[in-house]
C-alpha cells in the first residue's frame, strides 16, 4: 500500500466511497482492493486524482486540473485525451474539474455528457460539502444508467408502477398452491423486497437477485436451496427481528417456517424469479417507485379477505383527508417533539401515509454523517394478536416502511440495520388480550399529540 493511501481518509457519498489522490498508481490501487483485480498493461502506472468508488466497483474517475489548462475548447479536449484511457478501462465517468467548473465525460466514447434537454453537464462535483453529496450521489447514478458507447445522453428518472406485477406474481402463486390470498401477498411482498433490497445494492451481488435468478434457469431447486440459506439469511441479518419478534418478511411457501427450502416449489419459485427478471427488463430497476404503488399494494389484494374476517381497510382518501384535517401535510407544520400513534395501525397505512404526504418528515429518517437516524418526533403503530399468522399486518407494514423509504435507504445502503431498528421502533405486535389498551402513557411525556386511526370493529380491529 503506498503512503498516501495510509494517509487518505476517504469521503463518503451517500453509498459511495470518494478517495482524494494523486501519487497512488492503478498497479497499487489494485494490490489495495480499491480498484478490479485485471491487467492494467501500460497503464498500471497511471495515478489518477480521486476516485469514486462502490465496494470494488469504480463508478468514476476524477481529475484536477488548473483553470488555465480548460481554458478554451482546444484544452479541453486536450485534457480529456490525457485522462480517457485510464477512465475508460475503470468506468464509465470521467469528471475534470479546475475548482470551480466540473467536466462530466463520457469516458465510453470521450464526449460530454448531456443532460436531458441536450446542454452539456456542469453540475459542480464537491464532494468535501455535505449538502452536495446527495446530489452527486443521484446524478452518478442517473449518468451511469443513462450512458452508453453511443449515448451520452442523461434520461430522466423513470418512477414505475409494479402494480400489474404484483397481480401477476400474486396470481401465479395463488393459482399454483391454493393458498390464501394473504399467505400468497406474503410471499410476493417477500419477492419484491428480494429484488428490492437487491436493486438498491443492500444486497451484495453474490447474493443478489441477478445471481439467484440464473441459477434458477440451470437449475430452479438448486437456486430456491441457495436463496434460504443465503439471501433470505442474510435479508434476517441486515433487518433482524424487533422484541416482537417480527420482521420484514415472512413468507411460508417457498421457504418453511425452520427455515428450509421447500423444493417442491422450486419450479414456482423460477417462474417468480422469470416475471421479475422481464419486468426489470421491460421497465428497469426498482430503485423509483410510485408513491400510490406504496398506498395500495396490500389493499389491492387484503381487501376482500380482510373485510370476511370483520376487518377493514380505511380508504386512502379518508386517512389523506384526516392527516390534512390535522394540518400535519403543511409545510410549515411543527412536528419537532410530537408523538403520533396508530393504535390499530394494521399494514402502517396512517403513519405512513404522513410521510408520504410530508417531504420535511420523511427526510428526517436520512442518516446523518455518522450513520444514524435521528428522529424529532415519535411515529408508532400498534397491533394485536396470538397466533403465526397475526403477524401478518405488522411484518407487512414494516415490509411497506421499507418500500416508502426506498429513496433513503438506497442512498444509504450500509444503513440497512439502522433502518431496520426504526421500523421496529415504529410498529410493534402486542401478543395479549389487553393490546393497545395495555399500553396506556403514564406521563406526559409518553402521551401522544395526535392520535390517527380507524378503530371500527367488527370481530377484529381496522387494519389501517
Amino acid at each position: 500500500m503506498s503512503e498516501e493511501l495510509l494517509q487518505t481518509i476517504p469521503q463518503k457519498i451517500g453509498k459511495y466511497t470518494y478517495y482524494r489522490l494523486g501519487a497512488t498508481t492503478l498497479e497499487q490501487l489494485k494490490n489495495s482492493g480499491i480498484v478490479p483485480i485485471k491487467d492494467y498493461n501500460t497503464l498500471k502506472r497511471k495515478k489518477p486524482d480521486g476516485l469514486v468508488v462502490y465496494h470494488d466497483h469504480v463508478k468514476a474517475v476524477v481529475e484536477y486540473k488548473q483553470p488555465k489548462e480548460l481554458k478554451s475548447e482546444k484544452k479541453q479536449k486536450k485534457a480529456i485525451n490525457q485522462e480517457i484511457k485510464v477512465a475508460k478501462a475503470l468506468c464509465k465517468i470521467l469528471v475534470i474539474i479546475d475548482g470551480s467548473k466540473s467536466f462530466w465525460i463520457n469516458a465510453l466514447n470521450g464526449e460530454f455528457i448531456k443532460d436531458a434537454v441536450g446542454n452539456n453537464l456542469k453540475a459542480v462535483f464537491h464532494p468535501l460539502v455535505v449538502k452536495h453529496t446527495a446530489t452527486i450521489e443521484n446524478l452518478l447514478d442517473e449518468i451511469d444508467a443513462s450512458i452508453t458507447a453511443s449515448s451520452s445522453i442523461i434520461h430522466s428518472p423513470r418512477i414505475i408502477d409494479p402494480s400489474p406485477l404484483a397481480s401477476r406474481l400474486w396470481q401465479t402463486i395463488w393459482v399454483a398452491t391454493g393458498k390464501s390470498p394473504v399467505k400468497c401477498l406474503y410471499n410476493v411482498v417477500e419477492l419484491f423486497i428480494f429484488k428490492f433490497l437487491s436493486d438498491l445494492k443492500v444486497l451484495s451481488e453474490d447474493i443478489a437477485f441477478s445471481h439467484v435468478y440464473q441459477k434458477a434457469l440451470d437449475n430452479p431447486e438448486d437456486a430456491l436451496d441457495y436463496y434460504a440459506r443465503n439471501a433470505r439469511i442474510k435479508i434476517y441479518q441486515l433487518f433482524p427481528k424487533g422484541k416482537d419478534n417480527t420482521t420484514i418478511i415472512n413468507g411460508t411457501i417457498f421457504v418453511a417456517e425452520n427455515g428450509e427450502p421447500n423444493l417442491s416449489q422450486s419450479i414456482l419459485f423460477q417462474r417468480c424469479l422469470q416475471h421479475l427478471q422481464k419486468y426489470g427488463e421491460e421497465f428497469g430497476s426498482f430503485t423509483r417507485i410510485d408513491k400510490q404503488f406504496k398506498t395500495k399494494l396490500y389493499e389491492s389484494f387484503l381487501k376482500e379477505e380482510v373485510e370476511a374476517l370483520g376487518q377493514y381497510f380505511t380508504p386512502r382518501k379518508i386517512i389523506q383527508s384526516m392527516i390534512r384535517m390535522a394540518g400535519i401535510d403543511e409545510l410549515t407544520f411543527q412536528f419537532s417533539g410530537k408523538r403520533f400513534c396508530d393504535p390499530f395501525c394494521g399494514v402502517g397505512g396512517f403513519p405512513l401515509e404522513m410521510l408520504n404526504m410530508n417531504e420535511g418528515m420523511k427526510e428526517c429518517y436520512r442518516p446523518n454523517g455518522e450513520k444514524k437516524i435521528h428522529l424529532p418526533f415519535t411515529i408508532q403503530g400498534f397491533d394485536k394478536g396470538f397466533e403465526r399468522d397475526d403477524e401478518r399486518t405488522i411484518i407487512m407494514a414494516k415490509a411497506n416502511m421499507l418500500i416508502y423509504l426506498a429513496e433513503l435507504l438506497f442512498a444509504n445502503p450500509d444503513c440497512a440495520k439502522e433502518f431496520a431498528q426504526v421500523f421496529n421502533e415504529t410498529f410493534t405486535l402486542f401478543r395479549n388480550n389487553l393490546g393497545t389498551f395495555g399500553h396506556i402513557p403514564n406521563t406526559d411525556d409518553q402521551r401522544y399529540d395526535y392520535i390517527l386511526s380507524n378503530p371500527r370493529q367488527r370481530g377484529l380491529v381496522d387494519q389501517g
